[in-house]
């Protein structure tokens, strides 16, 4: 019997159309079709029920299947027992990941993988999609479930974070995001709920159930493209979104998720040197990886009030005062709305301004610092100005008007 017929018809079996099939042995669908018809002819037995909708493998196909996949791990065993050409790794590994992750974090490790060992191959499905292994879809496969069945070879492998973001043109002309209540006069931006393939990535449920959703798709990329479009907010990877500069956090602390990969291979497979090795290197590369998938902090690019008017024990330091200019901005866009400036008026007006002329009296000892800070005096000056005058009905009025011009004069001398 021809053992070729007989990887056919395990692929075929594992797959469901002769279509995937191909895909797996990088042939044409005929030649699958064939093959299987071959093989039929010499079991004398129909092997397979034709289907609308694919191969279902008939009485005859179920009896077959687990002779064949002993002889796969017999065939296993031999190249295990073979030594290597050249020494090193050889042969073709399949990993699937889901898109983000294998599109931006592994690829480029892979590739570079290729490189250092010539006679190995590697298949990388950045998918998105649930992969099994039970079905031979890849060697190794990385995956936000824990797979719970099967003789498999589990490990954590890493923890990525997740927040809410927003393009800054659009949350600068949008209503300000103060709580969570807020998110309620926005647009969101999501995965299709019926085609969603695991429930790990259900983060809204937790955060905020908008009515309806601008624009939504299976793919993270797009999803990621729509927010730089400026269409609405959506959680993504910090791994993603933190290294575009039209982005930027919203609500940090409460809209922060953690999820967790999974790697997986048949328990068969581990002792083949192409599979150590690649298995291997992908836990080094998420190790190397970690400031990008688990980043410290809240970042540059948060978005809230508190933290835009918030000038901080180390309010001369040079990150903050790289960032002034920025922060101003959103103070001044958040002050826009009368309930944020009451808030501001009633609460932070005092202590912001004594924030003020601190600052200013900073810049005028400290040269080297004197236009981050002489910044931030400007911009809490004009904002707290704005709050005086929108809250005129109520008694701080007068003396928050006039703590703001203080506050621009003395923002002005800072800038001498």
């Amino acid at each position: 019997m021809d053992w070729d017929n007989l990887r056919f018809f395990l692929e075929l079996a594992r797959t469901g159309t002769l279509a995937g099939a191909a895909r797996r042995l990088g042939v044409e669908h005929t030649t699958v079709s064939r093959r299987i018809q071959a093989l039929e002819k010499q079991m004398g037995a129909t092997l397979f029920a034709r289907e609308a909708g694919g191969h279902r493998l008939a009485e005859a196909g179920r009896h077959l299947l687990p002779s064949v996949e002993a002889m796969e791990a017999a065939v296993l065993g031999v190249e295990r027992a073979a030594p290597a050409p050249g020494g090193g790794p050889s042969g073709l590994v399949r990993v699937g990941a889901t898109e983000g992750f294998g599109t931006l974090i592994l690829a480029p490790h892979l590739a570079c993988l290729t490189q250092k060992h010539p006679q190995l191959s590697i298949d990388l499905l950045a998918l998105p999609r649930m992969l099994h292994l039970s079905r031979r879809e890849a060697d190794i496969i990385i995956s936000l479930e824990r797979p719970t069945r099967g003789s498999v070879i589990v490990v954590r492998l890493t923890d990525y974070v997740l927040h809410l973001y927003g393009q800054r043109d659009y949350l600068a002309r949008s209503f300000p995001i103060i709580q969570r209540e807020d998110l309620c006069h926005h647009a969101f931006i999501s995965y299709v709920d019926d085609l969603l393939f695991t429930k790990e990535l259900q983060f809204l449920d937790a955060l905020h159930q908008p009515e309806r959703f601008a624009f939504r798709s299976t793919s993270i990329t797009a999803q990621y493209e729509a927010v730089r479009a400026g269409a609405g907010l959506a959680v993504l990877p910090a791994f993603l979104a933190d290294r575009d500069p039209l982005l930027q956090r919203v609500l940090p602390q409460q809209a922060r998720f953690t999820r967790t990969f999974w790697m997986s291979m048949p328990a068969e497979s581990k002792y083949l040197a192409r599979m150590q090795a690649v298995w291997g290197f992908l836990k080094e590369t998420v190790q190397r990886e970690q400031a990008l998938l688990v980043p410290g902090g809240a970042g540059a690019g948060d978005l809230s009030l508190q933290h835009a008017l918030r000038p901080g024990r180390q309010g001369v330091g040079q990150h903050r005062c790289a960032r002034r200019g920025a922060q101003g901005h959103q103070a001044r866009a958040a002050l826009r709305h009368p309930l944020c400036v009451v808030q501001v008026g009633y609460i932070g007006l005092v202590h912001s301004l004594r924030k003020v002329f601190h600052g200013a009296r900073i810049a005028r000892q400290n040269a080297l610092h004197r236009h981050g800070v002489t910044a931030l005096a400007y911009a809490l000056g004009h904002a707290c100005g704005q709050a005086g005058r929108v809250v005129q009905r109520h008694d701080v009025q007068r003396n928050g008007i006039a703590l703001a011009l203080r506050g621009i004069d003395q923002a002005e001398l800072g800038r001498v």
